[in-house]
Order: structure tokens, then C-alpha cells, then sequence
């Protein structure tokens, strides 16, 4: 589920000094929370008044806070005047159900993949928008793309354009004059047989010189029957035998037909066949489509080109009804503009302008949400206090006394051991070693029996032919190839050391002896350091608490775990180990609302008192449970220090930061204020029990009649403004169509054969409701709790804050080590270091040691990548592995997400048929035209960005004979990911990212990839 702010920094806007400009992040902050609003404060509002959430003051817009559906709308024709007065508002709404799941907690029972999942209905609220009258000013720009129809008008008045060309003509010498004109699409037949005579002008470098990219400038080819000479450069191959005539590079005009009717081209499909021709200024109705030169004609198979109208401009569909709620079920995605605020006029405020922003839900298992009982635990994170130590040498469990190790350096403070295996020792037989393959008489263990090597009869003599490097009892030594055999006096062996070429940085007091020696350590080594220390690696104490990145764990020799860690962002430069306990490790999980560090917690006001007074309540002499709670978070904000807060008091506290943060995470269980129509009779109670007071306190008789006849008129003011605003008990519980009409809609929506016999329409019906039925299953029920009001609120944004905590998209695991691996290569081509060592690097993994660069390695690159990251993964060389496992290991996604694997598939050209190679790479961003910019191996012989098509052949050539076409397969994820962790692509400059990896400006194909 994405999770977006109801406003961006764009939607804000102040002017200054007749210019505009965006507001400062901190002044956004402040109004994103409310807290620098005029009114509208959660959970007390303006009249110490419940108040189920906040006003969004100000804003050119309003967006979708998550993905959801649309359950229920009220437009209203125009604004409504409060009883008796001027005062305009509105009463049009939107409500979204939103259902959101956990990525949950993998089941630790051994094999099982099944995950806990934590599941919350909630919806939100956005009250008082524009009606439709004022949406419809301005050219509608107010107007919503939710509500909006998409149009353009027709620029040109021309005759059509295209090509023009000249029929051939043997003995022409001097370039005749065209004859013949092809509109854009249109297709002329490539002619590969003709050839003119030696003197025409077609053999005339001067009238038709060679060019880099098309050959000669003309070319022949064949339209109707006839050979003709085109401009090459505004043609373009459609197919082994076909050209199409570019449709934005060619402006020639059709002078030829004095008939030609003049205006705007319209076309059969995008990059398609003219069709007709119609008038300059012709409003369209249009939809976009993915190739950004082309619209779409809205409900018609035809299409014009984006360069060919003018600016497109939104009117509000036809099909809006207004002042009453209609039910429906409409997707809606995170962040999409759905209203703009109106007004809200109320006494004092007459042109008081906002949206009424509420998030509230009735789930039961809001509680467990708010605790976490899933146990969800991915987006955990680690800080490590103020006054901890990170320790710069690594601890160690396996450097324990009595070991054998090689004493290799020896500096003032520092000594490097580590251990060797020792080979081509000439060792005598006789009296040292036993060699025959079976077991001897004396227990003597057989050379072949496991583990492989030699029963050694003098321990100490054997010993010092390998400089006393061996452990009695532990080490084996083995026989080298033609080492001698039979009655050979002696045996050239080996002694291969489990832990041959580590070595270790120790404190130069831990071990004794002399360079080049294998001594035995004396003692345990609780520490080394993996490369020679400098003066500089110290241990580091923390001033500040920081977050930090764990990279690795080990225990020490007394089992305790250790953590190696590195700070983020800012503290990036402090890395070293540190015990892992709870008072060195803070773990942060954002998935426990109610944990201390971000304190939301439950309050319940079991009356649904509307109003409040918190020194003493309306209806008693002590304050209600819910309001005294809120008193507390509030109190430090009564100035006077009567334990009442004031109007004033009350705003100057919802108006500072450090009281909304406290506010802001009170999850209220309060009666809705949108269902107050069904509970008249309890506010109007508690509207006298306010005049009361004042009303009996009166002694003049005829000042004690205008209060009440006061009371009464603003009474009879609030009641009509109530049932104009209300709406909970007129919103559906449960679905607006039932399953056989959904069927129904979908079948006749995806039906193909529109004339098929009955049979071929009874067999595609069949098929379609079998598909049906599997999307049906998993669409989330439409639901509303119209018959109770009593629910859980949420500050909208702080509930939207958290929201993003747990939902914010990661950076794939894989993509991290993916980038490390391209910056190291620093865009070397595969054959040089240290590419081509990487290249290898990466087959070892799959099973190919001895493969180098020159080896196809996109694959070997991206199992790599997968594996280091923790994923499982095909572990193959094979470019379609991906495809052999796709259901097994990876799961094939319609969305593009950062990181996602793309896979590439070479089709026989002849066939169209799959020859079972192409590539792989991982998906980096898009560029302006949408295409892929791709980051994997084997990609122009190095290890780079590259640029891949998604609607188009990306490369043909010739591949063990056979002519191929490599095409666009799919994007795919390791199957356990969830595709919501990732982040959308972005737009990216392929040029600018590989010259940051190569350091310095270096040439990037400006087209796709060639990658075979």
C-alpha cells in the first residue's frame, strides 16, 4: 500500500511580493499537522467541542492519503448558505475505504514459509470541497482527475503531410522533380532489385550522397506497382519488407491533390495509417497512451498526434450527479488529486476556506494493530546510546590456546598470524607413517578411509618436517600427486590447512616467536584486526545516541554475540562491534505504535460527550475520563492556571508543535460527528445545558428572553446545518453489485468474439468467468459501518506519518551489493581488471570456475547479486532462468518497481518463437520516454547502465545462424518479496550515471542495448 501526504510542498503556495513561491519545508510541516491552522484542531475543536479531525487551510489541492476505493460522494451543485445569513458552505465529500496488510512475520517452525499478517480497515474523510459550480471556473483547472474528462483541440488547417516522392526513371540525370505524395503511415515496399544506369542521378554522390545511419540519402522502393525514390530519413523498417514514413520527422504537403481536404490527421493506431482528415479547432475527447507523441480519440479506435493540438484542458464529465450521496466503488491510488477546499463560512469568518480531513476506522483489530500482535519486524531498525563504545578489533572464538599458528609480521604493536597449508615435503615412510589403504593389524587407520591422509606412528619426527605447523590428533596430511607409492622409501605429502591464507592483526604482547615460525598460542585471542591498524583506529565513544546499519555478527570466545555496525547519513564515519544487549542495541519497530518511543495510545469517551469544559463539565461537577486525559497533554498551556482552557489558551496550545505531537497520537473512540443527525436530541441537550447556565443566572427578565430566544435560533441554525452535512446512515454497507453482474460487466468488457458461432462464444464465456472468478477472489469487500458510529479516529496526519514508516518502499537488498559491484568495475570493459576477476567471480558462484568475461555473465551476475543479498535465486548462467523458475523462485509483477529483475527473450524472427537465450539485468529508473535504464553485467562488455525498450524490438541479429529478434519479457521479483517494499522507478540520466562510474565522461550508447 502507498501512503501519500494529503498536500505536497507544490500544493502550497504564498504570495510574495506579487511572484509566488513554494512554502519552506518547516511552514509546511506546521500546516501539514494542523498546528499553524486558524481552526479545525483534532481532538478539540474551535467551541471546546469534539473534533474527529483537522482542517486543511489554504491548499490548491487535495490528494488520496492511501490506495483505497472510493465508497461514497456528495457533489454539491453549489455552495449552501447558513439559516438566516450569507454565509456560504459546502457539504460535498469524498469517502475511501483503505485496507492495508502487513508484509507479516515468517512462522519460525521448521519449512514453513506461511506468514502472520496484520490486517486494518480504516477509511478517510475529505469534507467540504468544491461544488460542482465552482470547479467548472477558471478553464477547469479546480478540476479533479477523479471528476474530469480530458480534452484538446485540433491546431492544424493544412493539407496532410507525409512524403513526397519521385518515380523512377532510367535515363533521368538530374533529380526529377516528386511525383507522388505518402502520408505519415503510410507503407512503401522495400525494392532491393533495382539499379540504375551508371549517369543517374541516383549514383551521383553530390545529388545523393552516403549518410552515417541510412546509406544514401534516397533509396528505392516500390508504392502501387511502381519503383520510386524516397528520402531515406523519413522512412522507417516496418518488418523484413516494408518501410512506414515517419510520422513527426515528415512535413511534406500534399500539393498534388487540389482537393485535399485541410486540417488535422487522424490515424488508425499510434504510429498508424491516415484514416481522415478533420477540422482546425475540433474538440477531442482523448485519453493518454503510453508513447507520450500520441493521444487516443476517448471511445473510438483512433488516434492523433500530441504536436497536432493544442493544450490539453479538463471539463467535468457528464455522468456527476450532485446533492445526493451516491454509493459506488471506484479504485483510487495514493496521492491523486480528488477536491479542492471551499469555503466554511461560520459567524466572525466569513470567507474561512478549508477541507475537513478525517481518518477513522472500526476495526476490531485496531488494538492489535496499534501493539503489533503479527510480531511484523522488517522495518526494525538499530540505534546504538550516547556514551557506548565501538570497538575497532573484531572478536574472535576461534584463536584459543594450543592452536598452532605462523607468526607472518612483527611491527612495534602489531603482529600478523595466520596459517599456511605446507606442501612438497619429502617425507621418509619408514617408522613415520603408515601407507597402505586399508586399516592395519594394530588399529592403524587405512590411507582411503575417511578422513583421507596418513596414520602418523612418530608424532614429534613428522612434526618438524612440517616446522612443527601440525596438532597431534588434528591435523592429516595427504599424499601429493605422484608422491611415490608402493615400496617407495619416501612419500612427497601435503598438509592442507582448513583456514589456509587467513590472517590476523593481534596485539603484538599475545603471541611470542620469531617471523616465519608456527608457534602455539598461549592463550585465547579475544580480538584481531582484519588489516594492519593504523595510528587512527581507535575505539570510538559515542557522544550521541545515532542509527546505525548492521553488517555482520560473530561470537566471541565466551559465546557472546557482537554486532559490527556503521551510523547513517551524518555518522556514517563511525563503524566498529559492540555486544549485542539491550542496553548497547536500541531496537526500533515501527510496528509497535504504542511502544514508548512513539506513544500513540486508546482513548475512549464512552458518553460521546460533544462538548467540553475541562475544569468541570457541562453535565457534572467533574470532567469527563477522556477530556481530563486530554487535559493532561494540555495542561502546561493554561496560562492563568484556572485549569480551564479558554478559547485562546486552547488555540495557542493546538497551534504549537509539542502539543500536537502529544495530541496527535490519541487514537479517540468517540460517536462520529457525521452521524449527529440520528442524535439531535442528545446535542441539542447539551447546547442548553451551555445556555443554561448563563440563561438562569440572568435576573432581568426581558435579557433572560433574548438569551433563550438566542438559544433557540442558533438551535434551529445548527439542526439544518447538521442534516445538511450528515451522511453516515445514507452510506451502504456491502457491495454495490453482486458477483453474477460483476461477472457479467467483465465478461462483456473482455469479450473478443464479437461474431463467433454460439459454440465459440459458449467455450470464450466459459474461459472469461474461470479468469474472472480468480481476480474476484482476491478483491477486498466493499464495507461501511452505517449502522454504528461509534469509532476509532486518528489524527490524520500523524496517523499518515506512521503510515509511511511502515509502508516507506526500500531499496531491494540486491541493489545495494548491484552498485557496489558497478562502482568497483568503474565501467572497465570485461576482458581488463577488475572486471573480468569480478566476471569469474561471479560464474565460480554459478558453477563455472573457469569462465571468465568472455563468457555471456548477465545471469552469473545477477544470481550473484541475489545470493550476496540473502535471496534464493537460480544460481545459473542461463539469461532465462529467471523464466525456468518463474512460479518456483521468482514471481512475474505487471508494475515496474525499483530493483525488479527485467528480463529480456530472443524470439526466432522466421517463427516468433523463444530459441532460449536473451538477458537479464535489474531495473534502475526510466527515461524521459519511459524506456528501461537498466544497471547489470554483460551489458556493451562492461558493468554499467544500459537502456532497454519495453514496446519495441530492442536489437535483431544473427545468433548461431539464425536470424533473432530480442524483445521485452517481463519484470519479475525473488518470490517471498513483497513488490510493495520497493520503491517507483525514477526518472533517471543514463549518461550522467555511467560517468559517475567511470569517474570521468565516457560515451553511453544513446540507444538501446545491444546485449547478446
Amino acid at each position: 500500500m502507498r501512503i501519500e501526504y494529503p498536500i505536497l510542498a507544490s500544493d502550497w503556495e504564498i504570495a510574495v511580493n506579487n511572484t509566488t513561491e513554494e512554502l519552506k519545508k518547516e511552514e509546511l510541516n506546521a500546516r501539514y499537522f494542523g498546528h499553524n491552522n486558524s481552526f479545525g484542531f483534532y481532538p478539540i475543536g474551535r467551541l471546546n467541542s469534539w473534533h474527529g479531525g483537522i482542517h486543511i487551510e489554504r491548499s490548491n489541492c487535495v490528494r488520496a492519503i492511501a490506495d483505497g476505493k472510493i465508497i461514497a460522494y456528495r457533489m454539491a451543485e453549489d455552495y449552501l448558505l447558513e439559516k438566516g445569513t450569507q454565509r456560504k458552505y459546502s457539504n460535498s465529500f469524498i469517502l475511501i475505504q483503505h485496507n492495508y496488510e502487513s508484509p507479516g512475520k515468517i512462522k519460525k517452525e521448521a519449512g514453513s514459509t506461511e506468514s502472520v499478517k496484520q490486517k486494518l480497515r480504516f477509511y478517510s474523510l475529505y469534507m467540504h470541497l468544491l461544488p460542482k459550480s465552482e470547479l467548472e471556473k477558471d478553464g477547469g483547472n479546480n478540476v479533479p482527475d477523479l471528476y474530469a474528462k480530458y480534452l484538446v483541440k485540433t491546431k492544424n488547417n493544412t493539407v496532410a503531410r507525409g512524403l513526397k516522392v519521385r518515380m523512377y526513371c532510367e535515363d533521368d540525370t538530374k533529380k526529377s522533380k516528386e511525383h507522388v505524395f505518402v502520408p505519415c503511415g503510410g507503407i512503401l515496399k522495400k525494392d532491393t532489385t533495382t539499379e540504375a544506369p551508371e549517369n543517374h542521378w541516383m549514383n551521383n554522390k553530390e545529388l545523393n550522397p552516403d549518410r552515417k545511419l541510412y546509406g544514401k540519402k534516397y533509396i528505392f522502393c516500390n508504392y502501387n506497382g511502381e519503383v520510386v525514390i524516397a528520402l531515406g530519413a523519413w522512412l522507417k523498417e516496418k518488418g523484413d519488407d516494408e518501410y512506414m514514413v515517419k510520422h513527426i520527422i515528415a512535413v511534406d504537403k500534399n500539393t498534388f491533390d487540389k482537393d485535399a481536404v485541410k486540417g488535422t490527421m487522424i490515424f488508425d493506431g499510434v504510429a498508424g495509417s491516415h484514416i481522415q482528415t478533420i477540422g482546425k479547432n475540433k474538440e477531442l475527447e482523448i485519453e493518454k497512451t503510453k508513447d507520450k507523441n500520441w493521444y487516443k480519440i476517448k471511445d473510438k479506435n483512433q488516434y492523433v498526434l500530441v504536436k497536432d493540438c493544442l493544450k490539453i484542458y479538463k471539463k467535468l464529465k457528464g455522468d456527476i450527479l450532485t446533492d445526493e450521496i451516491q454509493n459506488v466503488d471506484y479504485p483510487v491510488k495514493a496521492g491523486a488529486i480528488i477536491g479542492v477546499p471551499a469555503k466554511y463560512a461560520f459567524e466572525k469568518q466569513d470567507h474561512y476556506n478549508c477541507m475537513h480531513l478525517e481518518v477513522f476506522t472500526d476495526d476490531p483489530e485496531v488494538e492489535n494493530f496499534l501493539i503489533n500482535n503479527a510480531g511484523d519486524d522488517s522495518k526494525t531498525s538499530l540505534e546504538v546510546p550516547a556514551n557506548k563504545t565501538l570497538q575497532k578489533a573484531k572478536p574472535c572464538n576461534f584463536l584459543k590456546k594450543d592452536i598452532k599458528v605462523k607468526i607472518l609480521e612483527i611491527k612495534e604493536n602489531y603482529t600478523q598470524i595466520g596459517f599456511e597449508s605446507i606442501k612438497n615435503v619429502v617425507l621418509p615412510v619408514e617408522g613415520n607413517i603408515y601407507t597402505p589403504n586399508t586399516n592395519g593389524r594394530k588399529g592403524e587407520k587405512g590411507y582411503n578411509k575417511e578422513p583421507k591422509g596418513y596414520h602418523i606412528y612418530d608424532f614429534e619426527t613428522v612434526n618438524t618436517y612440517f616446522s612443527n605447523a601440525l596438532k597431534e590428533g588434528e591435523s592429516n596430511i595427504t599424499r601429493m600427486a605422484g608422491g611415490g607409492s608402493g615400496k617407495d622409501p619416501n612419500r612427497i605429502v601435503e598438509f592442507i590447512h582448513p583456514k589456509d591464507g587467513e590472517k590476523y592483526w593481534i596485539n603484538s604482547n599475545e603471541v611470542t616467536g620469531e617471523k616465519d615460525t608456527w608457534v602455539t598460542l598461549s592463550t585465547d585471542i579475544k580480538s584481531f584486526y582484519e588489516k594492519e591498524p593504523k595510528d587512527t583506529d581507535v575505539d570510538i565513544l559515542l557522544t550521541e545516541q545515532i542509527k546505525v546499519r548492521k553488517l555482520a555478527s560473530v561470537k566471541d570466545s565466551e559465546g557472546t554475540e557482537w554486532f559490527n555496525v556503521q551510523g547513517k547519513k551524518e555518522h556514517k564515519k563511525y563503524k566498529g562491534w559492540i555486544i549485542n544487549n539491550k542496553e548497547n542495541i536500541i531496537e526500533v519497530n515501527p510496528f509497535k505504535w504504542t511502544d514508548e518511543r512513539f506513544g500513540w495510545q486508546v482513548l475512549e469517551d464512552p458518553s460521546n460527550t460533544y462538548f467540553y469544559h475541562f475544569g468541570d463539565s457541562v453535565n457534572d461537577s467533574t470532567p469527563k475520563d477522556f477530556v481530563t486525559q486530554v487535559w493532561e497533554k494540555l495542561k502546561s498551556y493554561d496560562k492563568d492556571g484556572d485549569k480551564v482552557l479558554t478559547v485562546n489558551e486552547l488555540h495557542n496550545a493546538l497551534r504549537n508543535e509539542n502539543a500536537v505531537n502529544h495530541v496527535s497520537k490519541l487514537v479517540c473512540k468517540h460517536q462520529s460527528e457525521w452521524d449527529m443527525a440520528n442524535n439531535l436530541s442528545s446535542f441539542t441537550s447539551e447546547v442548553d445545558a451551555i445556555y443554561a447556565k448563563g440563561i438562569d443566572q440572568e435576573e432581568d427578565a426581558e435579557e433572560k428572553e433574548q438569551l433563550t430566544i438566542a438559544r433557540d435560533a442558533k438551535k434551529v441554525l445548527l439542526e439544518e446545518k447538521i442534516q445538511k452535512l450528515c451522511f453516515w446512515d445514507k452510506i451502504k454497507d456491502g457491495e454495490i453489485e453482486d458477483y453474477t453482474t460483476r461477472e457479467k460487466k467483465y465478461v462483456e468488457k473482455h469479450r473478443k468474439k464479437k461474431n463467433a458461432s454460439s459454440i465459440q462464444k459458449g467455450i470464450e464465456e466459459k474461459q472469461l468467468k474461470e479468469v474472472f472468478a480468480k481476480i474476484d477472489a482476491k478483491r477486498i469487500p466493499r464495507a461501511f459501518p452505517s449502522s454504528s458510529a461509534s469509532i476509532y479516529h486518528f489524527h490524520p496526519i500523524a496517523f499518515v506519518e506512521h503510515m509511511k514508516l511502515i509502508t516507506a518502499p526500500t531499496t531491494p537488498p540486491w541493489m545495494e551489493i548491484a552498485l557496489g559491484e558497478a562502482k568497483a568495475a568503474k565501467f572497465i570493459k570485461e576482458k581488463l581488471s577488475p572486471t573480468n576477476e569480478m566476471a569469474k567471480k561471479y560464474h565460480t558462484y554459478v558453477g563455472l570456475p573457469k569462465a571468465s568475461g568472455s563468457t555471456a555473465w548477465c545471469s552469473s551476475f545477477v544470481s550473484w547479486c541475489l545470493n550476496q543479498a540473502g535471496q534464493n535465486n537460480a544460481k545459473s548462467a542461463g539469461s532465462q532462468s529467471v523464466l525456468w523458475n518463474e512460479g518456483k523462485l521468482f514471481k512475474r509483477i505487471t508494475e515496474p518497481v525499483y530493483g525488479c529483475i527485467v528480463l529480456m527473450t530472443n524470439y526466432v524472427k522466421s517463427t516468433g518463437k523463444s530459441n532460449g537465450h536473451g538477458h537479464v539485468t535489474f531495473l534502475y529508473g526510466v527515461d524521459s520516454n519511459g524506456d528501461l535504464i537498466c544497471l547489470g553485467g554483460n551489458q556493451g562488455d562492461r558493468l554499467k547502465y544500459s537502456r532497454y525498450y519495453t514496446n519495441k524490438v530492442n536489437h535483431t541479429f544473427t545468433q548461431k545462424g539464425v536470424k533473432v529478434e530480442q524483445k521485452f519479457n517481463g519484470f519479475f521479483l525473488p518470490i517471498n518479496y513483497p513488490e510493495t517494499q520497493s520503491k517507483q522507478p525514477e526518472l533517471v540520466d543514463m549518461t550522467k550515471l555511467n560517468n559517475e562510474l567511470a569517474g570521468k565522461t565516457v560515451k553511453s550508447n544513446p540507444n538501446n542495448e545491444k546485449t547478446t
